[in-house]
């Protein structure tokens, strides 16, 4: 498969169940996912190993999923069999609907697919930003933090760790005067995570990708493609 592979990020980093990728809107989140995850499958291809895309905000794309294959038709027809989506229909309408499917996944109280291998969110702080809105009080919204944290996405990674499935976490981004650069919403929020961090940006016209778990750190230009995206010289 054309385009950045999870080869090449395990090969360099440490390997980690958590892959969190942010960054604005356009820069190739979803295709840099669906880039991971048809890697993840593909490297199980004779298993046929399942993954769940969890629709928090954002509707799942067949139609991306079907150019970055347009010249591997059986290969789109595999992933495409392969990745449930959920809800079915349309992403989630709400937070309590999310922090639901959260739960029961953790739980096992729906029926996952077989020979599990990924778990995709995608965008999971959507409707946590809503949620925060709603709060005037600085304490109700370090709550509301703190029990999304401890009650659903804790137990979804530790869930995946038993399991040994890889969670991906899709971002939306917020540039951070005070920093200087492109974060996460709640970015203290994930950064407590142990996790290969991803982040995409552009700078100077050029886009960047950014990768980081613990102390290492690698940074590349980029290009989108058809097949995904596509690494440039290292920075």
């Amino acid at each position: 498969m054309q385009g950045v592979s999870f080869d090449l990020l395990e090969l360099k980093l440490p390997h980690k169940h958590v892959i969190s990728i942010s960054g604005p809107s356009g820069m190739g989140k979803t295709t840099l996912a669906l880039s991971l995850v048809g890697n993840l499958l593909e490297a199980s291809f004779s298993l046929n190993e399942n993954g769940i895309w969890i629709q928090a905000s954002e509707i799942f794309s067949k139609k991306r999923l079907k150019s970055m294959f347009s010249e591997e038709s059986m290969k789109f027809k595999y992933f495409n069999e392969q990745i449930f989506i959920i809800p079915s229909r349309k992403p989630c309408s709400n937070y309590c609907e999310l922090l639901s499917i959260l739960k029961k996944i953790t739980a096992e109280e729906i029926l996952l697919p077989p020979d599990l291998r990924c778990i995709v969110i995608d965008n999971i702080s959507h409707h946590l930003r809503y949620e925060i809105s709603l709060f005037e009080e600085i304490k109700d919204i370090v709550r509301c933090l703190n029990d999304f944290f401890d009650n659903y996405l804790l137990p979804l990674i530790l869930f995946c760790i038993r399991q040994n499935v890889y969670l991906v976490l899709i971002h939306e981004a917020t540039f951070d005067v005070t920093q200087g650069e492109t974060r996460p919403f709640f970015y203290k929020l994930y950064e407590r995570i142990d996790a290969l961090h991803i982040n995409l940006h552009k700078k100077n016209r050029n886009n960047i990708i950014e990768l980081r778990v613990g102390k290492e750190y690698m940074k590349y230009k980029y290009y989108l493609a058809n097949c995904g995206i596509v690494l440039m010289e290292s920075m």
